[in-house]
């Protein structure tokens, strides 16, 4: 039926002029109200939002932290490699040092190891394709960002799709198929009206507004994510976890099991309010991070400032290899 109604309307091009026109201006009229039918069924068929305000004390499960963040924000981002990076940090898979005023990610190849996919593309992308195998400094990664977007993004591309791969094993989310199909048919029906609007009845604007309400209404629908009914319980745990991060009464905590939180609170946007435990802590004990860096990065800002500077770099790296077209997109420019 959607293929007959997209050939109908393909047909509406062969019409005289004044009908062609008189004929884009309902059809406007009906994709509006059709749209709005579209908006009403999409806001239908989300989820309720899902609160809590219980307090958990302890972690809900040992989940991987940056699998905790898709799940927790429904999409992926930034965040999702940086809390990866980290966590081989606090893993010591790498190490962090400080040499003549520069900071070395150093690759610490320890035997035995076993790394997710995803883990193994960070390494990858941090130590072969920023650094020199064995190491890399915060200003070969900022370089690399800046003077190779293109094949860097190109490379992040590739650790988004491993990444949201081995997360489907989780079974976080229903499927959104039935969804896509019919936005696709809406994205091509609003597309068609667009350009008549444009080619036939002159209306520009009505162009302008068909395509962008159009584009947005896709990128709603790509980070469209209904949770599956037996992750509901386990959300709900995470969000109970995060109100305990928020209370700023985590100071009591022995360091071992601050470290294991801190990065749940970042994926969890809390990290804040863990630095005001980290503080309290830190006031009774000035020693007391001496034998974690990641805590101690953390308490000192340089975290932040790390955090910072790559997150920077990424969407630096997306906007030059998107919208300037970078010239070595796919070819590492040494």
């Amino acid at each position: 039926m959607r293929v007959v109604i997209i050939l109908l309307m393909l047909l509406i091009a062969i019409l005289e002029s004044d009908i062609r026109t008189t004929v884009t201006l309902a059809l406007t009229v009906l994709w509006l109200i059709y749209t709005i039918y579209v908006c009403i069924k999409l806001l239908k068929a989300r989820d309720k939002k899902i609160e809590s305000n219980k307090v958990l004390t302890e972690i809900p499960n040992d989940s991987n932290v940056s699998h905790i963040r898709y799940f927790y924000k429904r999409k992926f981002d930034n965040k999702i490699f940086i809390s990866i990076l980290f966590d081989l940090l606090r893993r010591k898979s790498i190490s962090l040092i400080r040499q003549n005023g520069e900071y070395y990610f150093i690759d610490e190849k320890v035997e035995g190891e076993v790394l997710s996919k995803t883990e193994e593309s960070v390494k990858k992308l941090i130590f072969t394709e920023m650094g020199n195998k064995e190491n890399a400094t915060l200003t070969n990664i900022m370089d690399a960002f800046k003077k190779n977007s293109g094949y860097i993004y190109n490379e992040y591309k590739m650790f988004k799709v491993t990444f949201e791969y081995e997360c489907a094993g989780e079974k976080y989310f229903k499927s959104s198929r039935s969804i896509i199909d019919s936005s696709m048919f809406f994205f091509v029906l609003s597309m068609i009206i667009a350009v008549y609007n444009l080619i036939f009845a002159k209306k520009v604007l009505f162009f302008i507004l068909i395509f962008g309400f159009t584009s947005f209404l896709v990128k709603v629908v790509n980070n469209f994510k209904n949770m599956e009914e037996e992750k509901i319980p386990e959300y709900r745990s995470w969000l109970e976890f995060k109100n305990y991060v928020d209370s700023c009464e985590l100071d009591k905590l022995d360091v071992e099991t601050l470290e294991l939180y801190s990065l749940y609170a970042y994926v969890l946007d809390s990290y804040d309010s863990f630095k005001v435990s980290l503080g309290k802590k830190y006031k009774e004990n000035n020693n007391c991070f001496n034998d974690s860096v990641l805590l101690s990065i953390m308490n000192v800002s340089l975290f932040d400032y790390i955090e910072s500077e790559i997150n920077k770099g990424l969407n630096t790296c997306k906007f030059k290899s998107v919208v300037l077209f970078a010239r070595n997109k796919g070819r590492r420019r040494i």
